[in-house]
């Protein structure tokens, strides 16, 4: 009787390939998912880091930011936000006695699923379908 010759045989390869597969299709979604949550995550530390910077701005100067580069130039605020890598898009306006940031998914649905919003009041807000506002749930 002959020895069979090392090596796999192409039923044994699909096989592998087949679980392979059905383990890529059930771990991609998840690995989505956590991407997503760490980009919330990120978002909201961003806002409240902005409030905590435009209240400090707001005891130093009288008023409240005009724009985010005036708090980054006094290097209260990180340049880090404006970075294009960003999952989400910050927009930040101010007055003398308000001011108001956003944080918008960069491609919603594929970099983050939720906007946030926050301003001089501290209250961070959300929405699922489209950017947030003053009246959005408040994040619990």
């Amino acid at each position: 009787m002959g020895r069979r010759p090392q090596g796999f045989t192409l039923i044994e390869l699909a096989i592998v390939v087949a679980i392979l597969g059905i383990l890529m299709a059930v771990a991609l979604p998840t690995v989505r998912n956590a991407k997503k949550s760490a980009a919330a995550a990120q978002a909201v530390g961003a806002l409240k880091t902005t409030f905590s910077v435009s209240e400090q701005y707001r005891l130093r100067y009288g008023v409240y930011a005009p724009s985010e580069s005036d708090l980054i130039s006094t290097g209260l605020l990180p340049a880090v936000l404006t970075s294009t890598s960003s999952p989400y898009i910050y927009t930040y306006s101010g007055s003398p006695f308000t001011w108001e940031m956003h944080a918008d998914p960069r491609i919603p649905g594929t970099t983050a699923d939720n906007h946030f919003f926050i301003d001089q009041s501290g209250v961070l807000r959300f929405e699922r379908t489209g950017p947030a506002g003053a009246t959005s749930p408040a994040v619990e």
